[in-house]
């Protein structure tokens, strides 16, 4: 017989299982998971909703397509929230190998985010790797606070503006933005009670249409500065009387609404592109590389590019929304 017995790394859960033909494939915690295979990632993402909310649906069918559904609608706020594995829905070599698939399946994010748009629901898209990671999991729930109103408010009359070197920004960038890091030339800063609370950054761009981009607008976790981002901006333009700025909002959690707030006028969605994943790292294409050299275990062939070799090192390609 091939029926062996399995512990679940998570909660020690106990399950025979038969590993003949591939059916290891499919092997999955039913304490963890259930019978549906929700997994423990989502069910920790809607007890945290529930904190704030009770009437939520779960794999609500928001479409008339019967097989297009979200995994928790919030009908009350109008806010629908996807749990992305960053196995299945990006696309690679590996298990499951389904790069023939990606030419058509990498819009699903962008075209699930759009039905979403056009009935007026906000769709908020939650990748595994992002919740399973310590700092990115408050990062989301910071985000989830400042949607249902519960961050704790201050006036911006309340914090000073400051200049922040790059390392103090990218320290505060690592902990309270899922953008991460950035290489941005001006750096400015809200102080609250002495504490960065509030960092805004730029760069001058070179023979492009635009004179300056807005790289991150960000704030500590929990927190929310009632008109923080219009005191940063305004002092921006005081001291660097910019021509022309052009700033870009992730779709995948963001709706612009600062970007309005600051007086910007609406340019139309950039293309999707992606990130590659592995295990629980999350790679951004810039950075991939510097990942590949950095790695003595990686397998390098320099006459290739640096997607043959991400994917041929066993890293998946995951798209976003656009920007």
């Amino acid at each position: 017989s091939n029926r062996v017995n399995l512990k679940c790394v998570k909660c020690n859960n106990i399950i025979n299982k038969d590993l003949s033909d591939g059916r290891w494939k499919n092997i999955y915690c039913y304490s963890c998971y259930g019978v549906g295979k929700v997994s423990y990632e989502e069910k920790n993402i809607l007890s945290y909703v529930k904190t704030f909310e009770f009437e939520i649906n779960e794999n609500y069918r928001l479409f008339d397509n019967k097989h297009k559904e979200v995994d928790i609608f919030v009908p009350n706020m109008n806010l629908s929230i996807e749990y992305n594995g960053s196995s299945w829905h990006s696309f690679g070599s590996t298990f499951p190998n389904n790069l023939k698939l990606e030419h058509d399946a990498k819009f699903k994010h962008i075209e699930k985010t759009n039905w979403c748009l056009n009935l007026g629901v906000r769709l908020l898209h939650v990748c595994s790797t992002e919740w399973q990671s310590n700092i990115k999991r408050e990062i989301w729930k910071s985000i989830i606070n400042n949607i249902f109103d519960k961050s704790i408010k201050i006036e911006e009359n309340l914090c000073e503006i400051v200049n922040i070197d790059l390392d103090e920004c990218n320290l505060f960038l690592n902990k309270n933005s899922l953008s991460g890091i950035c290489k941005s030339e001006i750096i400015i800063g809200l102080l609250y009670k002495n504490a960065l609370i509030s960092i805004m950054s730029f760069t001058k761009l070179i023979n492009k249409k635009y004179e300056w981009r807005l790289d991150r607008f960000c704030t500590l976790n929990g927190y929310f500065i009632i008109g923080g981002a219009i005191k940063l901006f305004e002092f921006f333009k005081n001291n660097f009387i910019p021509n022309t700025i052009i700033g870009y909002s992730d779709l995948r959690y963001s709706n612009g609404q600062y970007y309005k707030d600051m007086g910007f006028v609406y340019n139309g969605i950039t293309d999707i592109s992606y990130r590659y994943v592995k295990n629980h790292n999350s790679i951004i294409k810039h950075n991939a590389k510097l990942h590949l050299t950095k790695k003595s275990t990686h397998i390098i062939d320099f006459s290739k590019s640096i997607d043959f070799n991400m994917i041929n090192n066993n890293y998946r390609r995951l798209w976003n929304c656009g920007y």
